[in-house]
């Protein structure tokens, strides 16, 4: 008796339901993994830069400090008006800061200048790319103290009597205002919405003692 075999062997496979399932499944599987990755990358984002501002207002507190320290005491500020903007200043054992508060780099062309001001305490043109003084002289050997995308919330030097131990509190600030709940002031947080890994915020307060001459 002949028997005729069947060339062509049964087959199972997916159905298109199998199909529709297994690839949503790969498709939350692959949307998940890329918001962990986006949520690790942007903690890590935000994580350099509360570094990088902390670094920053810590570097301005502790240069003010070293010259504050080996001062004679006398401690002077003053203020000018250029081009509409009030420009503040402190001047110690020969050196002056000129500075602004509340603007970030971009929006004037510098924030914190720290030079050798020779007679002179009233603060520098901040708003040229090439400080300089109110008597038209130019800058010498100045520097911009403040970070890119950065401004100062607060910059200020106190003491209660002229012998007293003086305060010195900074205050910086990195990203839009728009990301803060202020714009100036020792109270800055980070609003904590969108955008928050663009934002950070530093106050530190120092105080120091003259050292003996």
């Amino acid at each position: 008796m002949i028997r005729r075999l069947n060339s062509r062997s049964p087959q199972s496979g997916f159905t298109i339901v199998e199909l529709l399932i297994a690839t949503a499944i790969l498709s939350l599987i692959i949307l998940l993994s890329t918001v962990m990755i986006s949520s690790i990358g942007s903690l890590f984002y935000k994580g350099i830069i509360q570094t990088r501002t902390q670094n920053n207002t810590r570097n301005i507190s502790d240069d003010v400090a070293q010259h504050l320290k080996f001062s004679n005491g006398d401690l002077w500020s003053s203020s000018h008006v250029y081009a509409g903007v009030t420009i503040n200043s402190y001047c110690v054992n020969g050196t002056r800061y000129s500075y602004v508060i509340g603007r970030q780099i971009g929006t004037i062309a510098h924030v914190l200048w720290r030079d050798n001001p020779g007679a002179s305490c009233a603060p520098v043109d901040l708003t040229l790319a090439t400080p300089i003084n109110a008597d038209g002289s130019a800058s010498i050997n100045g520097a911009e103290m403040i970070a890119p995308s950065s401004r100062l919330t607060v910059f200020n030097l106190t003491r209660a009597t002229l012998t007293s131990p003086i305060a010195i509190n900074v205050g910086v600030a990195f990203g839009d205002p728009s990301l803060t709940n202020a714009v100036s002031g020792s109270s800055v947080k980070c609003l904590g919405a969108a955008g928050d890994s663009f934002c950070a915020s530093v106050y530190q307060s120092t105080i120091v003692t003259q050292r003996a001459q």
